[in-house]
């Protein structure tokens, strides 16, 4: 009886550790390489946490700053674990384009030296501090690289990209005017990645992917849910984004990153007057669980 009470008591005590470092975890989040650090999907923000102490003969007065420069080090080596660690596509994650190219390597480590400090709390002559990457800066690096590397830029990719349709305009038909595209994918088992793709059912056409977007963000906001993402990111999505349900999602040997909607939704959208500043701007929102 006193060994169950202790197991209990122990695994209560984990998960409020796990809680008080990153908060509370949902689907929607990833905590990566060990629990280091933590991939918000819905805040488009990367938190890696990084602790150090500073020697035993240093001042006084000086240790909680050499404490912090300590923690920040260590974060910033725990960010690049915790960066390769990424989904790109599918099964290819971060540290997969690091073996075709060191320049992606040299390029990440760059940026993680820019990364935002977050808090930072001294107790014990321990500083832990947090570090903020943001996910569209490592999307637009990614991205960049990715279109000379041939063996993965070319991953889950169709042959053809879903034209835009001109509405009959005998029929005084006048195309719709959305301000951005939302994507109900929940229940297909959808996972959060840097370049995701959507595509058209039965035809397996491209509607909207990473080679469309022109703008230093993520390829795709993702939410938990439609008035969530619409609340959060009217600015980004606009007045009136044309929302639709997925069909399906494709799954390639890794997790499923890729979403199908209906014909007749693609068509709708394919028929949107500004389709392609939608695109461009990255205006795309894909609801998980």
């Amino acid at each position: 009886m006193k060994t169950r009470i202790f197991t209990i008591t122990l695994v209560i005590i984990l998960c409020f550790a796990c809680v008080t470092v990153f908060g509370l975890p949902s689907m929607i989040d990833e905590n990566v390489a060990q629990n280091k650090g933590q991939i918000s999907w819905e805040k488009g923000t990367i938190t890696v946490i990084g602790r150090g102490v500073a020697k035993q003969d240093a001042n006084p007065a000086a240790m909680p700053i050499l404490a912090e420069r300590a923690a920040v080090a260590v974060a910033q080596r725990n960010a690049l674990e915790v960066v390769e660690g990424v989904r790109v596509h599918s099964s290819t994650y971060v540290k997969d384009m690091e073996l075709e190219s060191d320049e992606i390597r040299t390029e990440v480590e760059g940026m993680l030296k820019g990364s935002q400090l977050g808090s930072s709390t001294y107790s014990g002559g321990v500083c832990t501090v947090s570090l903020f990457v943001p996910i569209g800066t490592l999307t637009s690096l990614v991205m960049d690289e990715m279109k000379g590397v041939s063996s993965l830029s070319s991953v889950s990719t169709p042959s053809e990209v879903a034209p835009d349709i001109t509405p009959d305009n005998d029929n005084n038909v006048t195309p719709a005017i959305y301000t951005g595209l939302i994507i109900d994918a929940r229940n297909f088992g959808v996972k959060g990645a840097l370049a995701p793709q959507v595509f058209e059912a039965d035809t397996n056409l491209l509607v909207y992917g990473p080679n469309m977007v022109k703008v230093d963000k993520s390829v795709v906001i993702y939410s938990r849910s439609v008035e969530k993402a619409k609340v959060d990111n009217i600015e980004r999505l606009g007045n009136n984004p044309l929302i639709v349900k997925a069909v399906g999602a494709i799954k390639v040997k890794g997790e499923a990153t890729d979403v199908i909607i209906s014909s007749d939704d693609s068509k709708t959208f394919r028929q949107s007057k500004n389709r392609d500043e939608i695109c461009a701007n990255a205006a795309v929102a894909i609801i998980i669980n």
